[in-house]
């Protein structure tokens, strides 16, 4: 489980996402940055985020994040939000983990045009599952469900589902959804799909997303590198 113990933090080997019951090992950190080129309702943008974590013990880790969304020419509509949070992993068996986290959240880039701009709060409970193929390669899956609640009485509450896989020793594929619903902002169905290469150093991966809000629709196309240690 060589690559499982190092991403499973921050939603395991596909590299773009953060989320799952994994905590790293106590002096470990992962850091991903993410860039996105992104079509919304005919608005083009830029998308980027920084995210890191740290253990802080066998079963505690710290998180945190920088978003932020530029439009070409509908500044307007520009968003940033910023995150930091605590996971705990309650339990960890044959496989099996699970866990849960608090954060502070101040604004929201997600879900359309509209965001949720004010100070808040994450509460958020993690399943999942780490295992290896016949040949030895690692996969996972995971199931996240957030609660957000904002100063100013906005409001949000996701579903993320993911897995990832090495499909060799350099390659790996992942696949992530994200299903939000939200007071002031438009519900949303999100997929992600990536493919990526353990580089040694780091991990470059490739993806696509698609984002279906019912008032909006948004697709993207993203690179991110990650590290750890």
């Amino acid at each position: 489980m060589k690559y499982a113990i190092a991403f499973f933090g921050a939603a395991g080997m596909c590299g773009a996402a953060e989320a799952g019951p994994w905590a790293q090992e106590t002096g470990g950190f992962y850091a991903r940055s993410l860039i996105a080129r992104e079509v919304l309702d005919g608005a083009d943008a830029w998308r980027g985020d920084v995210y890191a974590e740290r253990g802080l013990s066998e079963t505690l880790s710290i998180m945190v994040k920088a978003e932020a969304v530029r439009f070409d020419q509908a500044d307007e509509f520009d968003q940033e939000a910023y995150r930091i949070a605590v996971r705990k992993q309650v339990f960890k068996k044959n496989g099996f983990a699970g866990a849960v986290e608090l954060g502070v959240v101040h604004g929201a880039v997600a879900t359309g045009f509209a965001a949720c701009q004010s100070l808040g709060g994450e509460a958020r409970v993690s399943l999942g599952y780490s295992g290896a193929t016949k040949k030895g390669l690692d996969w996972y899956a995971f199931g996240d469900v957030a609660a957000i609640e904002h100063e100013g009485g906005c409001h949000r509450q996701r579903v993320e589902l993911g897995y990832g896989a090495d499909i060799s020793t350099k390659l790996f594929v992942g696949q992530q959804v994200w299903l939000e619903h939200g007071n002031l902002s438009a519900d949303s169905i999100k997929s992600e799909s990536t493919f990526g290469y353990h580089a040694g150093w780091a991990d470059v991966s490739v993806g696509y997303r698609a984002e279906h809000g019912g008032l909006f629709d948004e697709e993207s196309y993203l690179i991110a590198i990650t590290v750890r240690g």
